[in-house]
């Protein structure tokens, strides 16, 4: 019988490792990462940014 190749060696570490684990319901949500960029953006780079047309 051949083994499923995503079953793998039960002893092997790196076998069961969740590279995404789901959200925990005890964990608070993650922040908003919704950021006005404009802030960051020094004097020429705003005044460059107003000569392109907005997307």
């Amino acid at each position: 019988m051949t083994e499923h190749p995503l079953e793998g060696d039960p002893n092997d570490p790196d076998q069961h490792i969740n590279p995404d684990p789901p959200h925990s319901p005890g964990t608070p949500e993650p922040p908003d990462l919704d950021v006005d960029v404009e802030q960051f953006l020094d004097e020429d780079e705003r005044r460059g940014r107003e000569d392109e047309p907005p997307s």
